[in-house]
Formats: structure tokens, sequence, C-alpha cells
């Protein structure tokens, strides 16, 4: 994807000099005639093209009669800078030569193009090339106020055109024609086969490739073979009076066409009334369900909060007090926990002092017991007194034992008390934690619940004032009452007669269309030139098959038919509701037409012409930006000149809505063109461009307009 940043432009109509205009991606262009808009749009389309054949446009000289004529103005140059850093300029150069022998001036144009960066490219078609592959054909570019003037066929081959509709192959032409040829007489078939033969030739003939140029050659062979036919038969004594009878069948034609029409007219004129009627009932029955739907409401709104502000304030007491005796409980249980603690850690203290005792009485039986072993060396030394005092010493030992016992025991209750003491703390930390969690969740609660009154009373006071609305609509709404629609019977019993009359009337007409087909094979027959009656022929029936009514109409529908959802889509985000895009190549009687617009909420298809301009304008900018949308173009452009036919009770839907579209359509370019003053604001993302620019001189704008003389003339 590719985004076209800006506009450059030299000696371009009114301009003068260099010229760099920026664009948005969605911007609008206001300003009177005259002012610079449509040459901004040209401008864009000459440099992707090279060309403008909407203004008769499109060769090198001829674009050059787009320069500004200053004096010394020999060279003019449009371009484009994406955002994608590439940037391109087409150049036209004008050069004079003079002939000393023949006194004469001659003149040549050139085109030149310069891109950047640049890479292989040398030659004008690698260039041109280049910048198909970036920016695509051809930009979609619409001028709304010619479009809205245009016949149902020439919006045909616009969307025949713009769709691609034109890419048919010569496989696809001449097989369609050689199955007809296959149904002919032998007779007919040679003549055809010979027109497919010709047709295929002149499809491979340079410029002449594509169906539209083929069916303006069928167009001509057709006019040509029915000028033979008519020269043939001129001088047949019998066809002064066949004709005759035609003339009389031809006026029997009119007639009943003109009272078929009148009961037509009639038919459609009643069947508006009964639509009338049918919205009036609607808008009855709508009325009942909203008298019901706002007395619900004033039901539903009488019921009072107040009990429920008093339940909160109740509340509010009720937390306060649990709070409060969850503090003096917590205090009472933490004072009762330091106790235990504090206990805990004295019995820690008090058996360490034990055990330290009982290692110190171990200590001195050890010492004791070494001595007695040292002094039992010298019992047999010793005298009897001496060694009676050696075998009470020996009795140690166990002494030392019993210590030792003792000593461990007192060790045990040493690590139990430790551990009393530590399962202590932790009971008093936990509590601590706990209890701080306890009383922070209802101060919480306890800030939380003024708020809620806070809320409720506002709640109560919105109710009271949404129930007064709703009571004050609901007795407007039960004091004006609307208008109670007609009885259908008599409608009803109108509209079959009617039916029945259009009914007898068109049997009758295609009884008199059979005569009249019947005098038409006469006349024919009567033809002496039975060649060309079948190179007419021929050509009708190849333009039939190839023509709006085959081919080229079954393409249109190819581009139209797939795009219902997103058309309608599009629609939805202008603001039209409840419309569904459609279009018919046929009408009720089978006869071939090309209508489009869309069917309201009760099926009932509405044509593009029964519909306001905004309207129209809406719908047609749907629709091409559908196209853009589905296109393989890198560059997705979209261009809307002389938007001034919009209305203004359709303005502000219209721009609101067109950036929305524009994304929705994936665009990267929208530019739209109106000399009407907009008065209202415009969405953020729809910038708008006043003309002319500040830098526009006067001189400038006067050069414009004898540009544009120039180039009309």
């Amino acid at each position: 994807m590719a985004r076209i940043q800006a506009i450059t432009m030299h000696n371009f109509k009114a301009s003068g000099r260099n010229r760099h205009i920026g664009l948005p991606e969605c911007a609008v262009l206001t300003g009177p005639n005259g002012s610079g808009k449509t040459q901004n749009l040209q401008a864009v389309k000459l440099a992707i093209t090279g060309s403008l054949p909407e203004a008769n446009v499109g060769s090198t000289a001829g674009v050059f009669k787009l320069a500004n004529n200053g004096p010394g103005v020999d060279e003019m140059s449009v371009g484009l800078v994406m955002d994608n850093g590439f940037s391109f300029s087409r150049s036209w150069i004008r050069k004079t030569r003079h002939d000393p022998g023949t006194g004469r001036t001659s003149e040549t144009v050139s085109q030149d193009i310069e891109l950047a960066p640049e890479r292989e490219e040398r030659k004008l078609a690698e260039k041109e090339a280049r910048i198909k592959a970036e920016c695509g054909l051809d930009p979609i570019m619409v001028d709304v106020q010619s479009f809205l003037g245009m016949s149902n066929d020439k919006r045909r081959d616009f969307f025949y055109q713009l769709g691609g509709a034109g890419a048919v192959e010569v496989e696809q032409v001449t097989g369609i024609l050689t199955r007809q040829s296959n149904r002919m007489s032998a007779h007919s078939r040679k003549a055809f086969d010979s027109l497919i033969e010709q047709a295929e030739k002149r499809w491979a003939q340079p410029g002449n490739g594509n169906l539209e140029k083929l069916l303006s050659w069928l167009d001509e062979r057709k006019k040509a073979a029915a000028l033979d036919v008519r020269r043939a038969t001129a001088a047949t004594a019998h066809l002064s009076r066949v004709k005759e009878r035609q003339q009389t069948v031809a006026g029997d034609l009119e007639s009943l066409k003109t009272d078929l029409a009148r009961a037509r007219d009639e038919k459609e004129q009643l069947a508006g009334e009964m639509a009338k009627r049918d919205a009036l009932a609607a808008a009855v029955r709508e009325r009942e369900e909203r008298l019901g739907e706002l007395a619900g409401k004033v039901a539903g709104l009488k019921e009072p909060g107040a009990e429920k502000i008093g339940g909160l304030r109740k509340e509010l007491a009720g937390v306060e007090a649990a709070l409060d005796k969850l503090r003096n409980a917590n205090t009472i249980k933490r004072k009762e926990l330091r106790a235990a603690t504090e206990k805990a850690s004295g019995l820690v203290e008090e058996t360490d002092a034990r055990l330290q005792a009982a290692h110190d009485e171990l200590v001195g039986l050890v010492r004791q017991s070494e001595a007695a072993k040292a002094m039992g060396e010298l019992k047999d030394r010793l005298c009897e007194s001496c060694r009676k005092l050696v075998g009470e010493l020996t009795d140690l030992t166990e002494r030392i034992g019993a210590a030792r016992k003792a000593e461990d025991e007192i060790a045990a209750e040493l690590t139990g008390a430790r551990d009393r003491a530590t399962r202590a703390a932790k009971a008093e930390s936990d509590f601590m934690r706990e209890s701080l969690r306890a009383e922070n969740e209802l101060g919480r609660r306890l800030e939380d619940i003024p708020r809620r009154i806070e809320d409720a009373e506002r709640a109560e006071a919105t109710r009271k004032a949404d129930l007064e609305a709703a009571e004050t609509t609901l007795r407007r709404m039960r004091e004006n009452k609307l208008e109670e629609p007609l009885p259908a019977e008599q409608t009803e019993a109108r509209l079959q007669g009617l039916r029945t009359r259009i009914g007898e009337l068109e049997e009758r007409l295609e009884a008199k269309q059979e005569e009249e087909n019947e005098i038409r094979l006469q006349l024919e027959a009567i033809a002496e030139a039975q060649a060309a009656e079948t190179r007419l022929y021929c050509a009708k029936q190849a333009i039939k098959l190839l023509g709006p009514s085959g081919l080229k109409g079954e393409l249109v529908k190819q581009t139209l038919d797939p795009i219902r959802y997103e058309v309608n889509e599009c629609l939805r985000l202008f603001g039209i509701v409840g419309k569904q895009f459609s279009f018919r190549m046929v009408d009720g009687r089978g006869n071939e037409v090309f209508d489009f617009g869309w069917n309201d909420r009760s099926g009932r298809f509405v044509a593009f012409d029964s519909l306001s301009t905004g309207q129209q304008t809406m719908l047609l900018a749907s629709l091409v930006a559908v196209i853009c949308r589905r296109s393989n173009s890198p560059l997705k452009l979209l261009a809307l000149d002389n938007l001034e036919v919009v209305s203004s009770d359709n303005a502000v839907a219209f721009y609101n809505g067109l950036p929305a579209v524009a994304q929705y359509c994936g665009l990267d370019n929208v530019l739209a063109a109106t000399s009407k003053e907009i008065d209202h604001p415009l969405p953020k993302n729809l910038v708008m461009i006043r003309f002319p620019l500040e830098q526009e001189t006067e001189e400038e704008q006067e050069a414009e307009k004898r540009v544009a003389e120039a180039v009309n003339a």
C-alpha cells in the first residue's frame, strides 16, 4: 500500500511557479468555482496516467495546453510524493523551431518522467511501468454532478469500465458467438462465421482489443446494414401497403401503451397511498409499544431507594460496633499471648541455669575420678586407712554416670522449653498479623460505606428525575393521539381492479406487438437485399449477445452482485440504515434496463433517480469506494468532484461518514471537492483545505480561468 503525501506542480494551469501541496489521508477541498479544486484532482490523475480523457486531453501536445500560458513558459510538470519514499514527476517540454527558408515556425512537445529513487529505468515505457507498479493504472475519480445527469445506459457503462469489466479475453467473446452460430440456419451461419472472423482480426489490431471497441464496430456494421436494407426496399410496391398497415398497428400500439401507462401510474399512485396507510398503521403500533414501554419504566422507577440508604447506614453502625468489639478482643488476646511468650522465655532461662549447674557438677566428679585413678596406683604402698579412702573414691564412676544422665535429661528439657517459647512467639506474631488484617478489612468497609451511601443518594435523586421525565413523556404521548389509518378494503378493491385492467391491456399490447412483429417480418421478406438483411440480423444478434443484454450486462452484474454486503455496510456508516443495495437488469415486464438503488424495509425497490441528491451521492460514494477496495491497485485513491449537489440536510451525514467509509474500504487517499461552503464541524480525521490557497495570487486565478477557456475551446 502507498499513500499520497503531496502534489507538486510547476506551470500547471494557473500555477506559475513551483508548488508543493500537502495532502492528508482524507480531505475535503472547498472554495468557489475556478479556485483550483479540480486542478489539484486533475494533477493527481495526470501525474499517474499522463492524460485526462474526461477533459478531452489525451495527446502530449494536448496536455501541454493545460500549461500556464505566460511568457517564456516552455515546460510544465506535475508529480506526487508518496509516504513510502517513492516520488515521481511528469514533465512536458515544448521546443520551437524556426525555418529560415520558409519563414515558418513549428513546435513539438515531448514528455519525460523523473523517478526517485531510480532503479534501472531508462526508457519512458519502463518508467511508466514503474509508476503503474507503485500506484496502479488509474485512480477512481468521479464527477458527481455529471454522474447524476447520466442516462441509465451511461451509468451502466461507467460501472462497466470502473469495475474492470472490460478485461475480457477474445476467446470468451468468440466462444459466445460460435455457440450462437451453431444454432443458426446454414445461410445465416455462413454470414455469422464471417462476422466472427472479422471480429477476431479487428480484436488483434493495436488499440482495438477490448469489448467496448468491438461493440462500437458492431454498431457501425448494424447501422450500415440497416441503411442497405432501407435502400433495397424503397422501390418495392408492396412495401407501401404493408407500411400503411404498420402505421395503423403502430397507432394502436401507441394508444395501448398510453392506456397502459395511465393504468400503471394510477396503480403506482394507489400503491403510494397504501404505503402511506401502512406507514401510519405502523406508527400507531409503534406508539402503542412505546406507551407500554414508558408505562413499565414508570412503574419500575416508582420503587424508592430510601430503604437501601437506611440499610447502608445500619450496616455502617454495625461495622463500627464490630470494629470496636474486635479491637477490644484483640487487645485481650494479645496480652494473653504476651504473657505466654514471657512465661516460655523464663522457663528457657531457668532450665538453662539448671543445665549449667549439672554440667559443673559433672566436671567436678570427672576431676575426682581422675584423681582416684592416680591414687589407685599407690594404694599398695599406702597404709590401711589410706586404702579405705581409695576404696571410697572408686565409687565416683557410678556418680559420674548418674550426673551425665541428669545433664542429658536437663538438655532435652531445655530443647522442649525453647520449642515452646518459639511456638508461643510465632502464635503471638501470627495473631498480631491476622488481627491487624481483620481490623484493616473492617476499616476499609467503614471507609467504603459512606461512599456507597452517597452513590445511593445520587441514584435516588436520578431515579426521581427519570420518573418525572418518563411520566411527563407518557402524559404528552397520551395527549397527542395519531390519526387512525383508513380501512384497507376500499383501496384493496381498487388495486385489484387496476391489476385486472393492466393484465388485460398487457395481453392486448402483446397481441398487437405480435402483429407488429409479423409486419416487420413481412417487410424483411419484401426486401430484395437478402444479404443486407442477413448482415443486419447477424450484427443485431452479436450486439445482443455481447452488449448490455448479454456479455456486457453480465460483466456489470458480476461487478455489482458480489459487493452488496460491503455497499450496505458503507451506507450504514453514512447513517443510512434499513436499506439494502440492489440493482436490476430487466424490469417487471422483462424489458432490458439498467437501474440501481436500494430496497427499503418493506422490500420495495427504490430507483436511484427517485432518491434525493444527498442519498444518491452517498450511494454512489459507497459503490465506488467498495469497487476501489476490491481493485488490485497499490494506491487506492478515490476522488469525488462537484459535491455541491449534496443538499444541506444530507451534508452532515455525508461528511461525517466519509472517513469511516474510507477506513472500512482501506482507501489510502480520499479527496472530496465542493464549491458549497461547509458551515458545520467536520470529524477530526477529515481535513478541510480552502481554495484559493493563501499563496495563490489574483493573477494566478485569472490565469487558471484563461487556461480553462483555452482547453474548452
